[in-house]
């Protein structure tokens, strides 16, 4: 190969230089320069995408935690299973509001199971019942020391008595369920 390049002339030397290293650049911008380019790019397209989904990311990650916290306060405050009766809370809190005599029914529902939990419902009717005393009772429900949730509420006045209100709720207490006996009555059915 080296006599081939002795036997050519100069200019064809040159032409041949040349045209080999076009090529080479050539060959070079396809295979390096090009891919290297269009990868910045797509990189460079993908910054503000990544930094978007950064940041909501950080943004579900702190309303995870403030609902996680919410949820161990929330915890904190559900009694044991068998360890706080709704009904006779009901009762009690009623007889300090003094509209014990107001209530017509107090009937139990059938209560929820969701592990590890259980929603143990209670629909209350009262009669006759000034709407300052079913508001300081609700209020009293509300802030119980266990969580209490009023799910429906219905309230309407009496024909016979404007002032006077019918009222009808549902009152929830939740407790939590030790999950081994749980599962085991699961497995008895």
């Amino acid at each position: 190969m080296f006599s081939f390049f002795q036997k050519i002339s100069h200019r064809e030397k040159i032409f041949l230089l040349g045209g080999s290293s076009l090529v080479g650049l050539i060959v070079l911008y396809l295979y390096f320069i090009d891919p290297a380019q269009s990868k910045s790019i797509l990189l460079s397209q993908l910054i503000p995408k990544k930094e978007s989904e950064m940041q909501s990311f950080h943004a579900l990650s702190n309303e995870y935690l403030l609902l996680a916290n919410g949820m161990k306060s929330l915890e904190n405050r559900l009694p044991q299973s068998n360890q706080f009766s709704l009904l006779s809370y009901i009762e009690k809190i009623a007889e300090q509001n003094q509209v014990r005599d107001k209530i017509v029914n107090i009937r139990s529902m059938t209560a929820v199971l969701q592990l590890p939990y259980q929603e143990i419902p209670m629909e209350v009717k009262m009669e006759a019942i000034p709407l300052a005393r079913i508001i300081s009772f609700l209020a009293t429900i509300e802030t119980a020391p266990y969580y209490l949730r009023i799910k429906r509420l219905n309230m309407k006045t009496r024909y016979d008595e404007p002032d006077q209100l019918d009222v009808t709720f549902v009152v929830s207490a939740y407790e939590k369920v030790p999950t081994v006996a749980a599962t085991s009555s699961r497995g008895a059915n």
